[in-house]
């Protein structure tokens, strides 16, 4: 009875001083009016409502970090080395079979390839380059303005280049090679699209609604992991559900809880998130939180890394390891396909600032 009646009591208060945040509007004292209603949600929603403004403060600040970005992503690729993978060779078969080219061992064809890439794409080089620059939400591509926003870069090797034009559209597995470079819930994948069902890598369902791989992964890169290196906006990372294994398996024969990945990537947004945006906290090394999503981030990062048979190209015992950071690219990975750098020139800056300007060195453990 006793809590029934406090409960009673309560709820008139939250009352009259929702009335009373009414009166002030009606009588244009914002300010009162304004004071008095954030103090009646906050007896309405209570802890709700607390999670609801830190979510907001959230947003702002994340928003304000996410402005001020500005990021550099160079990807260097090496044709040759990409294609005699087994994903090629793969191909390779599958259009021998199907009569699409001429029957000769897999690496005459490689070397054939290699010089349609080079006529197709007129150069002499066996490595392609491309290079982004994000700032805020803008996104260039080798300088030129992207209006989607979106990493995405595609390199086309055809099987007969004197058949296609450098900005032809009409492309598929039969007539080429079509590789591309995107970023799917934080990975950076380049791929080798261009399958149909007949030589799809999986088929989820059969007959004439089938579903099937359309694309596959020759290598990938854990972006999302090196969340501080880029800090770049969450809408760069590809958040997306249809990019989950669980949502097409799902469609198969055998049902399955088919937001499972996604649940499972959310949290590894949020944890980006919360990384990304108390970076330039002054007492991070205090922060729990902080500090576990770091080391959680950096064991999955390696764990990945070696997966993808990827290193680090800078000696971090190097005693020249800051200043060659500073002058070929903040960070930079490869394996035997890519090179990529990552450019942060908020921090590049900051490095020039610290080094460049002064006139003492400090030598680095």
């Amino acid at each position: 009875m006793q809590d029934s009646h406090v409960m009673n009591i309560s709820v008139i208060i939250t009352f009259v001083i929702g009335i009373a945040s009414v009166y002030f509007f009606y009588e244009f004292e914002f300010t009162i009016a304004v004071l008095l209603l954030i103090w009646t949600l906050s007896r309405l929603f209570g802890v709700r409502f607390k999670q609801f403004g830190t979510g907001v403060g959230g947003a702002l600040i994340r928003s304000e970090r996410e402005q001020k970005c500005k990021t550099q992503i160079s990807i260097d690729i090496n044709v040759e080395e990409l294609l005699k993978t087994d994903i090629v060779k793969e191909r390779h078969e599958f259009l021998v079979e199907k009569k699409a080219i001429k029957e000769k061992s897999f690496d005459a064809w490689v070397k054939e390839m290699l010089k349609n890439y080079q006529k197709h794409n007129i150069t002499d080089r066996p490595f392609h380059s491309v290079e982004f620059l994000v700032q805020g939400e803008i996104v260039w591509k080798d300088k030129e303005i992207q209006y989607m926003n979106i990493i995405d870069y595609e390199i086309f090797i055809p099987v007969d280049p004197t058949k296609f034009k450098k900005d032809d559209m009409i492309k598929s597995g039969f007539t080429g090679l079509q590789f591309e470079v995107n970023i799917v819930n934080g990975l950076m994948k380049l791929r080798l699209n261009g399958y149909d069902k007949k030589n799809s890598p999986r088929v989820v369902r059969e007959g004439i609604l089938g579903v099937y791989k359309t694309s596959q992964a020759v290598t990938s890169f854990p972006l999302i992991y090196c969340s501080i290196e880029h800090s770049l906006p969450m809408s760069m990372l590809n958040l997306s559900l249809h990019g989950t294994e669980s949502y097409w398996l799902n469609k198969g024969d055998e049902k399955i809880d088919w937001v499972s990945d996604l649940r499972s990537i959310q949290e590894v947004f949020a944890t980006y998130n919360y990384l990304c945006d108390h970076a330039e906290g002054e007492d991070t090394i205090n922060d729990k939180k902080w500090m576990k999503g770091i080391k959680d981030f950096a064991e999955k990062k390696e764990l990945l890394l070696k997966s993808s048979d990827t290193k680090d190209i800078y000696d971090k015992t190097n005693e020249d390891y800051f200043m060659s950071r500073m002058t070929a690219g903040n960070y930079a990975y490869q394996n035997n396909i890519w090179r990529i750098y990552i450019t942060n020139i908020n921090e590049r800056k900051e490095m020039y600032l610290e080094r460049a300007l002064s006139d003492y060195y400090e030598e680095m453990p």
